[in-house]
């Protein structure tokens, strides 16, 4: 489950890439889509912080349910919702909270408090390497993903086929 958050972590923000004819993209050019991004980025370091505060009123699993909660919920909006630049700053910044939760402090700290002290380093590098591992899968699950959207055009109408004739003697 771990490797799959992580995946699903770096596979969100390829949605403004893919192009608006594949029917789920806004086919933003890069920078774009990285500003887009931004308030998702943003909002990962106040979530971080705010683990501790939610952590003494929800108990130690507290942070990470609501952040999986609040990721699963921007996910699910940004799957709903996706034609306009706003829906993309708006949801990504609800998935950038639940990302600052769960990675930011919450699973670090719940990892901390059920292994034995001698094994807090090696547990939390273990986390680290899921994390990282998960995030290449999902990078290049969107990359190849967007790469097939970019590469496949859909097929001309036949309206355009048409006109494309008309000019052409026989």
């Amino acid at each position: 489950m771990r490797t799959s958050a992580a995946a699903n972590v770096s596979s969100v923000p390829s949605v403004p890439s893919v192009p608006s004819w594949a029917g789920w993209g806004t086919c933003t050019a890069d920078g774009l889509a990285g500003l887009l991004m931004l308030p998702g980025m943003l909002a990962i370091v106040p979530a971080g912080a705010a683990v501790g505060r939610i952590s003494a009123s929800l108990g130690p699993r507290g942070p990470l349910a609501c952040g999986f909660a609040l990721f699963a919920v921007g996910a699910g909006l940004m799957a709903l919702g996706h034609a306009s630049y706003w829906q993309h700053l708006v949801f990504y910044a609800v998935v950038g909270a639940g990302s600052g939760l769960v990675m930011g402090g919450a699973l670090p700290k719940l990892i901390a408090d059920i292994v034995p002290l001698a094994r807090t380093g090696t547990a939390n590098g273990i986390n680290n390497i899921a994390r990282t591992v998960g995030s290449v899968i999902g990078s290049q699950l969107a990359a190849a993903l967007i790469a097939s959207c970019r590469t496949h055009r859909p097929p001309p109408s036949p309206r355009t086929s048409r006109t494309r004739t008309r000019g052409r003697s026989a």
